[in-house]
């Protein structure tokens, strides 16, 4: 009942009444306004408020991009482990087919290796995910309208290879994409994407790929796992590529972007000294 709520909240910018949700739900107004109290704490990890009107509509209040941060996270957390999150998305009205989804990504994919580049499958469906959400939010006139700092990206490899992702959208979607929501997809594209091709980096050259201080952290945090676990597991041919994904991992935590593995669960019950020693090594980069 109270997913129903939270998706007809989200479904609904302009509001939803509470006499609707209550026949909606077959139960009172005061249990709606129960589970309305009950969704604030959730919101709130978003920076989100429930508020109402004279007309005891209540909607959703705060910035268009918190809520996309939102609907991308629970979507994720519905997809379970599914890398085609089409199901998830028809709670948001936003219906897509398995075939629909494939295209947007394929094509996504071939336009970040025009520019070199690199990308693994998850975090293509990060992108993926942040650009069907933003093109279903800006169909409904719900666009992102902040002050954003554009200088700091263009001319960046991620911003050309975003201007034609936005031009390929333009055409297959009718949308405009205006300089704040182009702005954050480039910082998602560079959140997600590296411009360092794994296979040619090694030990030996490593510092001509990757800033001193991802190399210093990584290496804290194997000397850590070393003494604590008391295990040495990491090859030379490992090591540089922990590393840029370190550095990957950082950067996205630097600029708030949500990245998700369907695969935890799964790794966490399978191999539990594994997921811990992840847990750790996380610890540790916090710490840092």
């Amino acid at each position: 009942r109270i997913n129903f709520i939270r998706n007809k909240l989200i479904s609904h910018p302009k509001g939803y009444n509470i006499f609707a949700l209550s026949s909606a739900l077959f139960v009172s107004e005061e249990t709606i306004l129960a589970d309305i109290n009950h969704l604030q704490a959730f919101f709130r990890n978003f920076n989100i408020e429930i508020k109402k009107n004279d007309a005891m509509d209540f909607y959703l209040y705060g910035l268009e991009r918190d809520k996309r941060r939102m609907i991308r996270y629970i979507i994720n957390n519905e997809s379970s482990e599914s890398f085609t999150p089409t199901k998830a998305l028809t709670m948001f009205s936003m219906e897509m087919l398995s075939c629909e989804y494939n295209n947007i990504r394929n094509s996504i994919s071939s336009i970040l290796n025009k520019y070199d580049l690199f990308v693994n499958d998850y975090a293509l469906n990060n992108i993926t995910l942040h650009l069907i959400v933003m093109v279903q939010r800006i169909s409904k006139g719900l666009n992102i309208s902040e002050d954003v700092p554009i200088e700091k990206i263009k001319d960046t490899r991620e911003a050309k290879a975003a201007e034609e992702i936005k031009g390929h959208l333009n055409n297959s979607y009718d949308i405009i994409m205006n300089e704040s929501e182009f702005y954050y997809l480039t910082l998602t594209i560079s959140s997600n994407t590296s411009e360092i091709n794994y296979s040619l980096v090694n030990l030996n050259n490593i510092q001509d790929f990757i800033e001193e201080k991802y190399i210093d952290m990584t290496k804290q945090a194997i000397e850590k796992i070393k003494e604590i676990f008391l295990f040495d597991i990491f090859n030379d041919e490992f090591l540089p590529k922990f590393t840029i994904h370190i550095r990957n991992l950082m950067i996205r935590a630097y600029n708030g972007m949500y990245a998700k593995n369907p695969l935890t669960a799964k790794i966490k019950e399978a191999y539990p000294l594994i997921y811990e020693v992840a847990v750790f090594i996380a610890l540790e980069l916090q710490r840092y």
